[in-house]
């Protein structure tokens, strides 16, 4: 090895960051990125635009800061739409601008890294293409798929909660995901372009009706998870302030709410997924049918929030239903998990 072959080669044992691949989870709500071991990048999925010059403002969290106090001339734009790219444009300046912020567009000597990209079969041929485009015009040296059934599969399997074998139901803000994860392969899925968000729009849609108040999907999630109980556990009333805007008036107010007037938001949404569950049965091997009553279905992602519903799904399917350990960040534990073995394989 000559000298600066043996320079480069120890600078990049002090700077292990530099050949170490990416770990992405592109979430209709959440982007996460992670590397050695690390989470660099938690936000929502949003970034704000500049409409006259066309230039990218902010992402994530603090896109919509900016925002609510400079609305003129600026668009709010969402890439990822019930686990869909909206557009190859949209989603490569989203990518780009994670990757310029974290400097993963152009690492120190060894060029791009490569990117392991959190996925779920339900994407067709054509939108994997856009995925993988659009991550190597954003900075990706090369582009591998990881199941996100299988990187949730790996989170929980660390954690000790399942076998070689589980049921895996994945509820999220705008999809919802059923699989069979055997020794770290999924066996089948079934995907469902419905999430909880059907519920923050019933609850939107009853508190219209009801308060003539607007509220956003922010509001209604917190209704959500103060006051709808899929399960109730005691007969006590709750009350919740909420705040929004009068439809008369088109000014903030505010009103007090109670927990019984919402016990019927969740219906419409917990109807689907039964009749989903009755799918993926259809979907299975017959050996796993005959094995299900020794089976376990562990609900992680951001329908875990709902109070009661391992023990709804329980009762409805006659199996034993759990809630995952940190429900909302199993899978880029999981993908941590894989990249990391990546690393040292």
């Amino acid at each position: 090895m000559n000298r600066i072959s043996l320079i480069i080669s120890r600078l990049l044992e002090l700077n292990p960051m530099a050949k170490a691949p990416v770990g992405l989870e592109l979430g209709s709500q959440t982007t996460r990125v992670v590397q050695v071991g690390k989470l660099l990048w938690a936000e929502p999925t949003v970034y704000l635009k500049n409409l006259n010059n066309q230039e990218i403002i902010s992402l994530g969290t603090q896109a919509s800061k900016y925002l609510a106090v400079n609305p003129e001339a600026t668009q709010l734009i969402k890439p990822i739409v019930a686990g869909q790219a909206v557009s190859n444009q949209d989603l490569t300046e989203y990518l780009g601008a994670i990757f310029r912020q974290l400097n993963l567009d152009s690492q120190f000597f060894t060029g791009k890294p490569p990117v392991y990209l959190v996925w779920q079969n339900s994407l067709s041929p054509a939108q994997r293409l856009t995925f993988e485009r659009s991550l190597v015009q954003a900075g990706a040296g090369s582009v591998q798929l990881v199941n996100s059934l299988v990187a949730a599969w790996i989170g929980l399997k660390k954690q000790k909660l399942v076998s070689s074998q589980a049921l895996l139901l994945n509820i999220g803000a705008q999809t919802t995901l059923f699989g069979l994860v055997q020794d770290g392969q999924l066996i089948c899925d079934y995907f469902v372009p419905q999430g909880i968000e059907l519920i923050k729009k019933q609850i939107q849609a009853l508190v219209r009706e009801k308060y003539s108040l607007a509220i956003s999907l922010t509001t209604a999630d917190k209704v959500l998870t103060e006051l709808v109980e899929i399960s109730p556990t005691s007969s006590a009333s709750k009350a919740l302030v909420i705040r929004g805007k009068r439809l008369e008036t088109g000014l903030p107010d505010t009103e007090k709410i109670l927990n019984d007037e919402f016990k019927k938001v969740a219906t419409s949404y917990l109807q689907l997924l039964l009749e989903s569950w009755q799918l993926f049965l259809e979907k299975l091997p017959s050996s796993i049918q005959r094995e299900l009553a020794n089976l376990e279905i562990i609900i992680f992602g951001g329908g875990s929030q709902l109070v009661g519903l391992d023990i709804y799904l329980s009762k409805k399917l006659s199996l034993s239903v759990k809630v995952a350990a940190d429900p909302q960040d199993i899978v880029w534990q999981g993908l941590n998990y894989y990249v990391k073995n990546k690393i040292h394989s």
